[in-house]
């Protein structure tokens, strides 16, 4: 007797603590009305290859501060996340997790269907390192590229690692594969 009211008293702490877990937001690394000034964290996405709709690279080579990098909705964004201490990244809004080391970058691959702010965050260190702010869409018309020798040293760095192209795939000539 005494089991099955344990049992009973159980069963509805286990429904009130999912229904609790069920109302509370989840947590976020969107901006949360603060400023950031420090400028020492870098970030690239070449402003020739940033137009709406289209695929493009990003690079952020974590430092101090926070990285501020720009895209618009509907934009298909390839993330490198280069660090010298191994930890992992993760982007929360979009469930992702990868590990980052030195010669190994943390790579995602990000579609922002939505106008916003995304966090990039360093999940062991407990620190945002990069922050995505997205515009309106715009209208785009073809793949971008990144030219890794117009990046400053650290980026070209983390893009070569990332394996990112200089220029995009030739296409196929007929009769090859």
């Amino acid at each position: 007797m005494a089991a099955r009211r344990l049992l009973i008293v159980m069963l509805i702490l286990l429904g009130l603590s999912t229904l609790a877990a069920a109302l509370v937001p989840p947590r976020t690394t969107d901006d949360d009305g603060t400023t950031e000034t420090s400028t020492e964290a870098t970030a690239s996405i070449p402003t020739n290859t940033t137009p709406s709709g289209l695929y493009s690279p990003g690079v952020v080579v974590v430092k101090k501060g926070v990285a501020v990098l720009f895209a618009n909705a509907g934009d298909q964004i390839e993330l490198a996340v280069c660090s010298d201490e191994p930890d992992q990244v993760e982007v929360p809004s979009f469930g992702l997790v990868d590990t980052v080391a030195r010669n190994k970058p943390a790579l995602f691959d990000l579609l922002f269907e939505e106008e916003g702010t995304y966090g990039v965050q360093l999940v062991d260190a407990d620190r945002v390192v990069a922050r995505f702010k997205v515009g309106p869409p715009k209208p785009g018309s073809e793949l971008a590229t990144t030219d890794t020798d117009r990046l400053p040293e650290p980026e070209r760095s983390c893009a070569r690692q990332a394996g990112f192209r200089t220029k995009p795939p030739a296409p196929a000539e007929p009769g090859q594969p």
